[in-house]
């Protein structure tokens, strides 16, 4: 059974929502973190506020000072703003409303998730957690785009050492030119990748138990039976 903690600030102990998210058998550990309101991981940390409080701190020009010290203690920030009332409100022009949220998505790239009650907060981190945690729960493959030579039926043949070994990295199914550099850094070299096991390649991110499966079959096919059972 999957085993989620959420790390929450104790200035949301009053709030509904870590009570919502135990009941999902989330578990909650109250601290006093530096800045943000729930910490998903090490690097993922959440700013929950109410839309009054987005209001209140953007009239009063504290909101970006308090992101800019958000962005600086994590990596991946994220603002969840909670309520209905940024239309109703007076103190804030519509249009300043609507500059402060382009500022921070487009020029703090910090993303904001608006949510309507307690309930659909508590829903919301759920499920981030969840995905971050644990990942999707399934994989996801993207075709990887032709270069103009290969689209010309002209093989692109790689020139150095690390190029030939992002090479034939990305010749195993279902291995586009990032997931082969991430790879790569993982193992280091190509001699410790074919000696990897379907629960070492699931520790890259990126592949999941189907794909590594996939993968580990090229590496012990025998080339010998394979071509004998062609020519049958």
């Amino acid at each position: 059974m999957k085993n989620l903690t959420i790390i929450v600030d104790n200035n949301q102990r009053d709030s509904a929502v870590p009570k919502y998210i135990e009941s999902k058998s989330v578990t909650i550990e109250y601290a006093n973190l530096r800045t943000g309101s729930y910490l998903i991981t090490d690097n993922m940390a959440i700013d929950r506020l109410t839309s009054t409080q987005f209001v209140e701190l953007t009239s009063q020009r504290a909101l970006f000072r308090r992101l800019l010290d958000f962005k600086k203690t994590y990596e991946e920030p994220v603002l969840l703003v909670e309520g209905n009332s940024l239309a109703k409100n007076k103190k804030v022009s519509g249009g300043a409303l609507r500059g402060a949220i382009s500022y921070i998505c487009c020029l703090n790239r910090i993303p904001i998730i608006f949510t309507a009650d307690e309930v659909e907060t508590a829903e919301m981190l759920f499920i981030i957690a969840n995905q971050t945690q644990f990942g999707l729960g399934y994989e996801v493959s993207a075709p990887e785009p032709e270069t103009p030579a290969a689209s010309e039926g002209q093989p692109v043949k790689p020139k150095t050492p690390e190029d030939i070994q992002s090479y034939i990295v990305q010749a195993l199914p279902d291995v586009g030119p990032a997931l082969a550099t991430s790879i790569m850094t993982m193992y280091g070299n190509l001699r410790t990748l074919f000696s990897a096991t379907v629960g070492d390649l699931t520790k890259v991110e990126g592949i999941g138990p189907k794909k590594a499966k996939k993968i580990i079959e090229v590496f012990d096919l025998d080339f010998a039976e394979e071509k004998k059972g062609k020519k049958k």
